[in-house]
């Protein structure tokens, strides 16, 4: 009877540790995206209503998402992700040199991908005055089928309380968590 609850414990313990190990296992990868916006000129020469703004769409920026060589550097496969989050998204001024976000009072970021929906991923609003640069706030999509698409394509929508300047160029910094297990 002693040795029925031996292996009983040993079994339970085998068990409990597979899990724990399976746990272990799991990878966390940051994956950056950095691009750049150049505003068209067309926004710049826009009536935009003071006092009420005027949302506008950009448009839509592709990036190559490099998934299947990130998949090979990092010895997994697209069957072994539990997920991928954008974990961080900032912007910040980079033309005209002393620039800053005064023509925008609120800033969304849209995610999608060939035969994927747009999703909203980013966001701030009430930016204030005088600030060159906007860390936002993530949303926490899933977003393991845009990763794993070869392109996928950024939007940014802002209400624009007045036309920015000429040639305002935005740098865009992303930064996308990448996790998972090789022993699924």
């Amino acid at each position: 009877m002693k040795n029925v609850y031996t292996l009983a414990g040993i079994f339970i313990l085998t068990i409990l540790s597979c899990g724990r190990i399976k746990q272990l296992a799991t990878i966390n990868v940051p994956i950056p995206y950095n691009y750049d916006l150049t505003i068209p000129d067309y926004i710049d020469t826009m009536d935009i209503p003071l006092g009420t703004g005027l949302d506008i769409s950009l448009p839509a920026i592709p990036i190559e998402t490099n998934s299947q060589q990130y998949l090979k550097d990092y010895n997994t496969a697209p069957e072994k992700i539990t997920g991928v989050t954008l974990s961080k998204l900032s912007l910040s001024i980079l033309q005209p040199p002393s620039g800053n976000f005064n023509f925008i009072s609120a800033v969304s970021v849209y995610l999608s991908a060939p035969d994927l929906p747009e999703v909203l991923v980013a966001s701030q609003y009430a930016i204030p005055d005088g600030v060159d640069s906007l860390t936002l706030d993530c949303t926490s999509q899933d977003l393991r089928n845009y990763f794993l698409a070869d392109t996928m394509y950024v939007r940014l929508n802002g209400h624009f309380d007045e036309p920015p300047p000429p040639n305002t160029t935005i740098h865009i910094h992303s930064v996308f968590t990448l996790r998972a297990n090789p022993l699924n």
